[in-house]
Order: C-alpha cells, then sequence, then structure tokens
C-alpha cells in the first residue's frame, strides 16, 4: 500500500495553473489511480477564521467546507470507502491563519460532520455528490 497525499479544495482555485477547479491537487505523486484510493485523511482549518466573526460561524463554515471536500473525494476517488476526519493538531496556536480559541473551536466542525453523517444513511457522501 502507498500513500497518496492530495490537497482537495472546498471551493474554485484562482490560480490558472488548477485546471481542476474544486477537484485535486496532487501533493506526492505516486503510481496510484484514482480507482485505487480506498481509504482518505482530511485534515483543514480555515485560514484567518476571524473574518467570519465569533463562535460558532467559523466552526459551520469550516463544516460546510469539510462536506464539500467530503463531496469532491467521492467525484475524485470514486471506490473511496472511508474518510478520516481529524481536527488540529495542537492547541495554543498564535499565527493570524488560525489562532486560538479557533484552532480549538474547528474541532467542533469535525464533531458535526461526524454527527451529520451518522444521522445520514451510510452512502451520505453519494447523496452529497
Amino acid at each position: 500500500m502507498r500513500l497518496l497525499a492530495t490537497r482537495l479544495y472546498p471551493r474554485p482555485s484562482r490560480r490558472p495553473d488548477n485546471h481542476q477547479g474544486c477537484g485535486a491537487l496532487p501533493v506526492v505523486v505516486s503510481e496510484q489511480s484514482p480507482q485505487q484510493v480506498q481509504v482518505a485523511w482530511l485534515k483543514q482549518a480555515l485560514i484567518d477564521p476571524a473574518n467570519y466573526g465569533g463562535f460558532p460561524t467559523p466552526a459551520q463554515k469550516l463544516q460546510e467546507d469539510l462536506e464539500t471536500i467530503i463531496r469532491n473525494i467521492k467525484r475524485n476517488y470514486p471506490n473511496i470507502k472511508l474518510t478520516y476526519l481529524s481536527s488540529r493538531t495542537r492547541a495554543y496556536t498564535t499565527t493570524f491563519h488560525n489562532p486560538e480559541p479557533f484552532a480549538y473551536e474547528s474541532g467542533f466542525a469535525v464533531k458535526w460532520t461526524i454527527a451529520l453523517s451518522v444521522r445520514r444513511s451510510p452512502d451520505w457522501a453519494l447523496q452529497m455528490c
């Protein structure tokens, strides 16, 4: 088994060299085809979440982005069976990109996305496509 690392963006890229829009932008090139990918690990954060206001708005926006990225994963990797979600890997972040308390609060977006998937059918990602 090989690890395939890919960036999947929730919104179309404005970069002229990214012709895949909301699709995948490969980070690590592997010999795997998109049809061979069955498991994904998704770790995402908003850049400068203070622009969205106070809690819970940034977490709700991140949840929306996570759901969109999961749809993109399903579209780009048709045989995907499982997508792991994880929140921030550290606390006490002080950079403007994702400072506290937003880094902590982003965990709620992951929680809410998982809770939503439990309430839906097992094929909820298929239904979101």
